[in-house]
């Protein structure tokens, strides 16, 4: 962004859709304690300004982004796209089901899922199995951590021997 200061001969400003530095190589842990940390944290001692939006165009040759609804615009001088990255679901009947742990939203649902398994009204077979499907490093990283939380929770219910997890690579 294009901004006179009086201590800097340039400003920086970050857009993001989200006010948290989120630490996604730990989403998969059990507790979810310090996986975020507020944006503003980091950047406001720096001098860099946060504005939270999602970014909707890019026009390379006015150098201008256009952000959230389509009303607010900022100049840019120069621009550092780092989009990061999303998990994309497969087409897979019943896989919009599965969980998941790409963003802290969906660490949260998988966390507040395992914590209701031992006051299921039912008594299934699978209640403490969990299956994870992919076995690079987050799928090996979230299988061993799911098995010592599906055996802490299980005990819960005295059905410790029951916990198992399931690891599938094609």
């Amino acid at each position: 962004r294009h901004r006179a200061n009086a201590t800097r001969r340039f400003s920086i400003t970050l857009v993001s859709r989200d006010p948290w530095l989120t630490i996604r190589p730990r989403l998969y842990e059990d507790s979810l304690d310090g996986v975020r940390v507020p944006l503003a944290e980091v950047l406001d001692p720096q001098g860099v300004e946060l504005v939270e939006a999602e970014v909707r165009h890019i026009d390379t040759e006015s150098r201008l982004i256009t952000l959230g609804d389509g009303t607010h615009r900022e100049r840019y001088d120069k621009l550092v796209f780092a989009a990061g990255s999303l998990v994309q679901r497969a087409a897979i009947p019943g896989a919009e089901k599965a969980f998941a742990v790409d963003t802290y939203k969906e660490a949260a649902a998988l966390r507040a899922h395992l914590e209701t398994l031992p006051r299921a009204d039912e008594d299934t077979a699978g209640r403490y199995t969990a299956v994870v499907i992919g076995a690079g490093f987050t799928g090996i990283e979230v299988a061993t951590t799911l098995v010592s939380r599906l055996r802490r929770i299980a005990a819960v219910a005295d059905a410790q021997p029951s916990a198992r997890v399931v690891l599938v690579e094609r």
